[in-house]
């Protein structure tokens, strides 16, 4: 059982789990790769992402397409938020 008191940190490490912030980033990850691969069914990779458009890549052809966003609403866009994701841990 583990004590109440304990701030969210270190129940995470007495519980041998990940903050709910890496769930949700590694989660978004996994989306974005089976949108990419085709392995989503109901989800067009079309509607979600464009694939870069230069004969200049480096490691892999399925380098992401940065769209510009004008309205705060879509800042927070699975699409916006799964790219910066890849991004990040690449």
């Amino acid at each position: 059982m583990v004590k109440s008191y304990l701030p969210y940190e270190a129940r995470l490490v007495e519980l041998d789990l990940f903050s709910l912030k890496y769930r949700q980033m590694r989660g978004d990850l996994m989306k974005t790769y089976r949108i990419i691969r085709g392995r989503e069914c109901a989800l067009e990779f079309a509607d979600f992402f464009e694939l870069a458009e230069t004969e200049h890549l480096r490691g892999h052809p399925f380098k992401l397409q940065r769209k510009l966003v004008h309205a705060d609403v879509r800042q927070n866009a699975f699409s916006k938020e799964g790219r910066w994701c890849l991004e990040r841990t690449l």
